[in-house]
């Protein structure tokens, strides 16, 4: 983040799009502290400031964001701030002419866990920044995909006892960059385990998500890596 706010220092100007990864929350935080200090423009309950995280961005959602961008900004700038845990190849081929053709005085800022969720074709229209903070969920991610199931749910047994949704959360997003890390060449093989983890994280944003459900779960289903 700290490339982004530098090159803006020194030369005044941002790129159209920007792909950040890393950890959801940590990054937003990055982002509306730089727009709010360094571009002056108010992140909060600002129309011409749009935010939304998906599981899985589809096209519907994609559409929506080019007939957003195609408005005018009611002040200097429009500002998109996406988290994403996945992307349709439908969604990106979608999205792809407005990437090649970026509204002036309009920026994405893409939020996500591993480039891997994008198609060369979108990547090459992005400048890439790698923030280096580590959630401490993805140590315990590192431990949890090398256990056996029995040993992957006790080490989980302070996320069911207290129902902490944001680790669980945490715990997620730093499981899908691990296995995506881990897989390699074999990732296709692991699309079914993928889907399973942004099912499971859907679920947490119910009112009593099953906690103690949704680590067995993964658990059970998860090959071990090591």
């Amino acid at each position: 983040m700290q490339i982004i706010v530098d090159t803006y220092n020194t030369t005044g100007e941002l790129h159209h799009a920007y792909c950040l990864v890393g950890h959801r929350e940590t990054i937003f935080s990055k982002i509306t502290n730089f727009i709010e200090k360094h571009l002056k423009i108010p992140a909060r309950g600002n129309p011409d400031v749009w935010s939304e995280h998906f599981d899985l961005l589809g096209i519907e959602a994609s559409r929506f964001l080019i007939e957003a961008q195609n408005k005018m900004p009611l002040g200097k700038k429009k500002i998109f701030i996406i988290s994403i845990c996945g992307i349709t190849h439908e969604a990106q081929n979608a999205l792809l002419k407005m990437l090649e053709e970026p509204k002036s005085d309009t920026h994405f800022f893409l939020i996500v866990s591993t480039p891997d969720v994008f198609i060369p074709t979108v990547k090459s229209r992005m400048i890439f920044v790698t923030d280096d903070f580590v959630p401490e969920s993805s140590v315990i991610v590192k431990k949890f995909l090398k256990s056996s199931p029995k040993d992957r749910i006790e080490s989980l047994d302070f996320v069911i006892e207290n129902k902490d949704r944001k680790f669980l959360s945490d715990f997620l997003d730093s499981l899908v960059v691990e296995i995506h890390n881990l897989a390699g060449k074999n990732l296709d093989k692991m699309n079914n385990v993928l889907e399973e983890i942004l099912k499971c994280r859907s679920y947490i944003q119910n009112r009593a998500p099953g906690f103690k459900m949704i680590i067995e779960h993964l658990a059970l289903i998860i090959p071990i890596i090591k």
